[in-house]
Formats: structure tokens, sequence, C-alpha cells
């Protein structure tokens, strides 16, 4: 069984204060809990249907953009000062680094790029916060989506099985 780790440098614990290392532990266990880790590295061993299309990398920036916006949401759960703890904890570990990007499949505390300004002004934004549910979807349902996912994939990475995939739909028609 994979058990997943966190680490903390030492340099982060010495400038964060309680409030702050709280809440930015609620933030990395809202990543824990929705698999973001596990889905980062399905993204990443999934093919490129088309190598040369700009907009699946435009697509994984954006889904690595919400996912931090979903893990504010769930670590700040609609308290302003949660909020504003997370913003000052973001901003006291940005000053830590000295590295320019994190891991590709590094799934951090700290996304290094634009969308740090973008997460600490949503977090500093006046009007209260609600924390944002998602909305239930059955085991069926997702069961179904990995499924199609799934075959998606195995047509892509197979080019023999479009003809399989022809024959069947030319079946299916007549």
């Amino acid at each position: 069984m994979i058990r997943p780790h966190l680490f903390i440098s030492r340099q982060a614990l010495s400038v964060l204060s309680d409030d702050q290392l709280a809440v930015a532990l609620s933030h990395e266990n809202a990543h824990y809990a929705s698999r973001d880790n596990l889905k980062r590295v399905l993204m990443m061993l999934a093919p490129d249907v088309f190598p040369f299309y700009e907009q699946f990398r435009t697509l994984e920036t954006q889904w690595s953009l919400f996912t931090e916006w979903a893990a504010d949401d769930s670590a700040v759960n609609g308290d302003q000062s949660r909020s504003l703890s997370l913003a000052s904890a973001l901003v006291r570990v940005a000053h830590l680094s000295n590295t320019p990007a994190p891991l590709a499949f590094a799934n951090s505390f700290l996304d290094f790029r634009a969308s740090l300004q973008a997460r600490v002004e949503r977090l500093l934004q006046e009007s209260p916060w609600k924390a944002m549910r998602r909305p239930p979807i059955s085991r069926l349902a997702a069961i179904g989506a990995m499924i199609m996912v799934g075959m998606v994939l195995i047509v892509a990475v197979q080019p023999q099985t479009f003809e399989s995939v022809h024959e069947m739909l030319e079946f299916l028609i007549q």
C-alpha cells in the first residue's frame, strides 16, 4: 500500500505561525482527500493525442490552478481569518524559495508561478468566503467516466483499434 508523506522544511516551520501552519496542513489534507497527486500522475502518463497542440498544456495548467483553489477553499472553509492566515503563509513560504519551480509531479503547498498572486488575491477578497461544496456524484457515474477515459486512451495509444472501432460502428449503423 502506498502511504503518502508530507515533508515540511525547518525553515517553513520556523517562519509560519501556528495558525498558518494549521491552515497550510488543512490545504495539503484537501489535496490528499481529493487524490490530486494521483490525478497529476495520470495526466502526466496520458499520451498527448496531438503532441504539438498547445491547448492540452493550457488545460493542465488551468487544472493545476483550480486544484489549488479547491484546496484553498477546503482549508479556509468559509472563515475569513483562516483565509488571511493561508494568504500570509503562502507569501512567507514564497520568500523562502530560491528554486524557480517545483518538480512537475509534486503537488506542493505553493505553486511557484503566476498562480501565487492569483491565489493570494483570491484569499484576500473582501467578500465573505463561502465554502464551495462539490455536487455529490454517484460511484456508478464515476466508474462509468473512468471506463470511458480508459477506452479513449486505448484507442489513442493503439492505432490498430481504430479499424475494429470502425467495424463495430458500421455494424451498429446497419
